[in-house]
């Protein structure tokens, strides 16, 4: 018998459960604050704040869970468990509670997410270069930009004029890299597995390059240059290579499935936002931060939430293919956030506070379902009695 709860066992458990109350309750503060329009937050610009804690503290949380329990998969070398788990995830909570709660130690609270940063970097290269496994150094070096974008952060908070915005375009198009990497790797073969028929997804590693450079440049054009208009072209090349790419994975068979729909559906997302990017060329109206809230409601918000539900049901011993039925209100409820927050705003922006209050209650019911669903599995043993 082990001397540490069930929730301890694998990485997925404590870090999707952090997540997903953590969407809930940064959502609830973030819907107080944005309809309030209150432009401060505990010392921080208040859109900084919700910048930073979706990035570094939602969004990092989820991929940090992923990895620590996907790496063990992939390299056969446990990953942190126990009370070791515990503390890699306590710098987390520890700067949560301090940028939700005491100010004056905003660097302090930065600090802690540092420190958390370069625990997860760590705890996967160790696994990955003891194996030489150096396929997965690409997510390695992901995890090490995360870091950079925390030391960027704290710069900014040091008095760095432009470290904060460079920060939040860091870690956001970093998680983003994350899910594209992971997006390639699992959904065609999800997709094989889960459709219940015949079919093989149609992949080209000449495609996967092109993903690859055209999203890099995009990335660095749009982040380190004033070259923005560049920046559209290469979003717009971007948006062609992985709609291109999704094409060739699709069947009509994932409709079927949830936990396959979503992702596919959060990937076409993810293309219609570099869309909007490329589109700034010619369209005022699209804004940074609609095409931004585009890439991270599809790519982060629905892309993680189906990934949580997946990995949960897989690795506590149950079908993946029958999640909780609320857990498919869930799915729907952001899928229908992302046409208030992106679509209904274009199409009738005077309305525009309506939409936005409206996106984040239902963000914040989806992320309800999630826990009222998935807190008993992951406070529990695994079904069938494996460890894990």
């Amino acid at each position: 018998m082990t001397r540490y709860p069930a929730i301890l066992n694998l990485g997925f458990r404590l870090f999707f459960f952090s997540a997903a109350a953590f969407a809930v309750l940064t959502m609830l503060a973030w819907l107080v604050i944005y309809q309030g329009h209150q432009p401060v937050i505990g010392g921080l610009v208040a859109q900084w704040w919700h910048g930073h804690e979706m990035i570094y503290g939602y969004a990092a949380a989820v991929v940090t869970g992923f990895l620590f329990t996907a790496v063990q998969n992939w390299t056969g070398v446990p990953m942190p468990h126990g009370w070791p788990l515990f503390f890699y995830w306590l710098p987390w909570f520890a700067a949560r509670l301090l940028f939700a709660f005491a100010p004056s130690l905003h660097l302090i609270a930065a600090g802690f997410d540092l420190v958390f940063a370069l625990g997860g970097l760590y705890a996967v290269a160790k696994r990955v270069v003891a194996v030489k496994q150096w396929r997965q150094m690409g997510l390695v070096s992901k995890m090490g930009l995360l870091a950079i974008g925390q030391t960027l952060f704290i710069s900014g908070l040091l008095g760095f004029a432009s470290g904060i915005l460079w920060s939040l375009y860091l870690g956001v198009f970093t998680i983003l890299a994350i899910v594209l990497t992971i997006g390639r790797r699992v959904t065609p073969f999800f997709t094989e597995r889960g459709v219940g028929y015949p079919f093989t997804p149609k992949n080209s590693a000449l495609l996967d390059r092109a993903c690859l450079i055209t999203f890099t440049a995009f990335f660095i054009l749009k982040v380190f240059t004033p070259w923005q208009n560049a920046a559209a072209v290469f979003a717009l090349a971007t948006a062609a290579c992985n709609g291109w790419r999704l094409a060739g994975w699709y069947t009509r068979g994932i409709w079927h499935r949830p936990l396959l729909w979503s992702m596919h559906l959060s990937l076409a997302g993810m293309v219609f936002g570099f869309l909007l990017y490329g589109s700034q060329l010619f369209w005022s109206q699209v804004s940074d931060s609609l095409a931004m809230h585009t890439l991270a409601l599809s790519g982060i918000g629905l892309l993680t939430l189906s990934m949580m539900a997946r990995v949960s049901l897989g690795h506590s011993g149950r079908n993946i293919h029958e999640p909780p039925r609320l857990l498919i209100f869930a799915l729907y409820l952001l899928c229908l956030g992302f046409i208030c927050r992106i679509l209904l705003p274009l199409a009738a922006p005077a309305q525009f506070l309506l939409w936005i209050g409206a996106a984040q209650v239902l963000w914040i019911v989806a992320f309800c379902l999630l826990l009222h669903g998935y807190t008993r599995i992951w406070f529990s043993p695994r079904i069938d009695g494996k460890p894990g």
